[in-house]
């Protein structure tokens, strides 16, 4: 069972507001997951829905080492960071409102599993208030 948070607020946290690294059991295989789609790597992801991601002091949502999160319906909004920021990680998001973070709305870093996150598609599918960086 994948881990959900549903609806909840995450306020004013010294650091990030919600944080998803991979879990790595054998230390020596750190290479992402074998995973063929998008559709499949976002079977696996921890879900954060209809949640209020506000006021923390770096990122609102941090996602790396080869993780993923899939968002859905989700407010991330005046963090002192990045909105989202994908760190050699892969994200879902979808109808999620993103505006006023310090830095930007998402920053995507060294996007893995060959799943081309396109900030067009982003804000197709996001109301996407500021920048979207890939890098």
């Amino acid at each position: 069972m994948r881990p959900r948070l549903l609806q909840c607020r995450i306020h004013g946290c010294e650091r990030h507001g919600v944080a998803v690294f991979r879990s790595i059991e054998n230390d020596s295989d750190v290479s992402p997951p074998a995973l063929d789609s998008a559709n499949e790597a976002a079977a696996t992801f921890p879900i954060l829905q209809s949640c209020e991601i506000d006021g923390n002091k770096l990122e609102g949502v941090l996602v790396r080492e080869y993780a993923g999160v899939q968002m859905v319906s989700c407010a991330v909004h005046d963090n002192g960071g990045y909105g989202v920021s994908l760190q050699d990680a892969v994200g879902a998001l979808e109808g999620n409102v993103l505006s006023g973070n310090k830095k930007g709305e998402v920053i995507i870093r060294a996007n893995l599993f060959d799943l081309r996150i396109r900030p067009e598609d982003l804000k197709d599918t996001n109301s996407i208030q500021g920048t979207v960086l890939v890098l």
